[in-house]
């Protein structure tokens, strides 16, 4: 009789353990545990919930509301998040592309890494510095703004226009940008 090695079973059972608690985590988290409060929400045309988040140039804690009266495109992202690089990267490109953008636009990238350290050893090494970079604590999984923001996954992308409204939301990669930010420019100049 031929003895099977036990290590592939015991490799699969952990393999399977392992994807099984993450995605119980994961849900636990969307969802949220807490039935009483229940989360923000971050949804187009609606005021964007206020939040305060840690400029890691600065150190400096900062509010959402203090960048009212701007476009602001915000992206949220982490140092683990391998389909964030991408969006990223790009997102580095966004003034050179559009200088007459100017002051009025604010590219707001904030990272809801575990470590602040983390996110900026990541931005560092990548030399992302052509957004304004910021961290939101994610609190062990239990900030409701990142809840709100990102809780459906990331990167997701908003773009808050200067009255504080979303005016649009999604992965960075199906949104016309440019477009967006043109319109929002557009409906100021208005005023």
């Amino acid at each position: 009789m031929t003895q099977t090695p036990s290590k592939p079973m015991s490799n699969r059972f952990s393999a399977t353990i392992y994807w099984s608690v993450l995605v119980l985590n994961t849900i636990i988290i969307v969802s949220g545990c807490n039935r009483q409060n229940p989360p923000l929400s971050a949804r187009t045309g609606e005021s964007a919930p206020n939040f305060t988040f840690v400029d890691l140039a600065t150190g400096k804690k900062t509010a959402l509301s203090e960048l009212k009266g701007k476009v602001v495109i915000a992206e949220f992202w982490a140092s683990w998040c391998a389909p964030c690089q991408k969006p990223m990267a790009k997102m580095q490109t966004f003034r050179d592309g559009h200088p007459e953008w100017g002051d009025a636009v604010q590219l707001l990238a904030v990272s809801i890494d575990d470590a602040r350290e983390a996110a900026k050893a990541h931005l560092t090494k990548k030399g992302w510095n052509n957004t304004r970079n910021a961290w939101l604590d994610p609190e062990g999984g239990k900030n409701p703004y990142v809840l709100a923001y990102a809780g459906q996954g990331i990167p997701v992308e908003y773009i808050i226009g200067p009255d504080g409204i979303i005016a649009e939301a999604g992965h960075p990669g199906e949104l016309d940008i440019a477009s967006a930010v043109k319109s929002l420019l557009a409906g100021v100049s208005k005023r």
